[in-house]
């Protein structure tokens, strides 16, 4: 508008200067020729502007080589990203060439802002010059815009086809470039459950276990040293996403499998942990004279140390080597109570070996007192059988002359008073046992077990 203005400014003041009597004036047609000229010059600026426009976009999305040898810089910055299925780009080609068409659209409206000049008749400004006593002359109207003539150029319309079809060379190029992350396709699509219950099928060792582990860790490590950048074509590929997913995805598979590791660890601490303390209970249980019960508790808590001590020392030392693992790839897992069983447990196993030991010593010292006390509870014990027996017989259930409801009453004290002397037997059978003696046989008392 400025410019038709402007024009228009113009041949007023070009009809406008005085002119010599003999001086024929400037008529209306060369009024019009002259703005038809300047309307063309604006079409042929606006023509030139677009196309150099296009042209530019079209250069900056080639590949080429600069006439130094040098690489043009790439157009659009693109992410690698994880979506669930494989490596893809953002955005992908079809929106950036999406993006690229609507470019090239708004570049082409930019002409249709710019409304086209009247060329068919002369401005009024130059009217009221020539002829101020004509009535106004009123213009043929809108004459559509510049854009209408603009778009229909054959040259603008070669380079807008080009550039629907611009990017697409990059497609090949780019799949090729993402099929160096197919060996990891199992990252992200395999379930690291199902992958561990395979794994745990094998029967791995702790060395194959913690190579497993460290085969994760080393995929960390080939993650790190692929190139944070790479120029496809007009693309630049950011690899920083990529590598940060692909990171976290490793990440993820060795804290799971070391996660189960710890669970195993764990169950055998707490496992051996438990064990040591119910058998250093047992091993503190307080033996006195006589007491042939707690006597052969001891001295089965014994037995059971010496057996179990090889099959716990074989135990200790992978446990160790457990531990040692999840130090190296699950630092910061166990809590302080872990800690602590973890810390005690090679001394707890240390002090159980001592108070065996030294248990051992105290009883072999008192063993031959422990000794007389039994063989002495055992001559009481067959008096007690013998006076059991005449009770029994005597005022048993089976005595004659009593009513059915008393035979009961006395069948269950009977019963009761069997039970203890049947304890006694059981125990004063261990006694004989731990010393060697031989068993005492009670007839009256196993006659008795048959009747009740």
């Amino acid at each position: 508008i400025e410019i038709e203005a402007a024009v228009n400014d113009m041949l007023a003041i070009i009809v406008s200067f005085p002119l010599d009597p003999h001086t024929k004036g400037i008529s209306e047609s060369e009024v019009i020729k002259v703005k038809a000229h300047y309307n063309w010059s604006m079409y042929q600026a606006l023509l030139a502007a677009t196309k150099r426009s296009l042209c530019r976009v079209k250069s900056r999305l080639s590949s080429r080589m600069r006439a130094d040898g040098s690489k043009p810089p790439s157009f659009f910055e693109v992410e690698l990203q994880l979506n669930g299925l494989g490596v893809c780009l953002h955005p992908s080609i079809d929106a950036i060439q999406s993006a690229i068409n609507s470019g090239a659209v708004a570049v082409l409206k930019c002409s249709k802002m710019i409304e086209a000049w009247d060329t068919v008749t002369i401005p009024r400004n130059v009217q009221l010059i020539l002829n101020p006593n004509l009535p106004p002359v009123r213009g043929t109207g809108s004459q559509g815009t510049f854009y209408d003539r603009v778009a229909q150029d054959k040259e603008i319309l070669k380079v807008v086809l080009l550039l629907t079809g611009s990017i697409q060379s990059a497609r090949d190029e780019c799949n090729a470039y993402l099929e160096q992350f197919s060996p990891w396709r199992w990252l992200w699509s395999q379930d690291i459950a199902d992958e561990y219950r395979l794994f745990k099928e094998t029967e791995p060792t702790l060395d194959e276990f913690e190579a497993k582990l460290r085969s994760f860790v080393a995929l960390e490590d080939r993650v790190l040293q692929l190139e944070p950048r790479r120029s496809l074509s007009a693309l630049a590929l950011q690899t920083s996403g990529l590598v940060q997913s692909l990171r976290d995805l490793a990440a993820k598979w060795k804290e799971s499998f070391a996660r189960e590791l710890h669970a195993q660890a764990f169950q055998r601490l707490e496992a051996l942990s438990e064990a040591i303390k119910v058998t250093m209970k047992k091993l503190n249980r307080e033996v006195t004279d006589g007491d042939i019960d707690a006597l052969s508790h001891v001295m089965q808590t014994l037995n059971e140390v010496r057996e179990q001590e090889g099959r716990i020392e074989l135990e200790l030392e992978p446990l160790a080597h457990m531990y040692a693992i999840l130090d190296g790839y699950l630092p910061n897992i166990l809590d302080k109570e872990e800690q602590d069983a973890r810390a005690m447990l090679r001394s707890n196993w240390t002090k159980l070996l001592s108070e065996r030991e030294a248990r051992q010593e105290e009883l072999t010292v008192k063993q031959a007192q422990f000794k007389r006390s039994l063989i002495k509870m055992v001559h009481s014990f067959k008096r007690d059988v013998e006076k059991f027996r005449r009770d029994y017989e005597e005022r048993g259930p089976m005595a004659k002359g009593i009513r059915p409801g008393q035979a009961v009453e006395r069948l269950k004290r009977c019963i009761e008073e069997y039970e203890v002397h049947g304890r006694k037997q059981v125990i004063y059978h261990l006694g004989e046992d731990l010393f060697g003696l031989p068993h005492q046989q009670y007839v009256q008392l196993d006659q008795t077990k048959k009747e009740l």
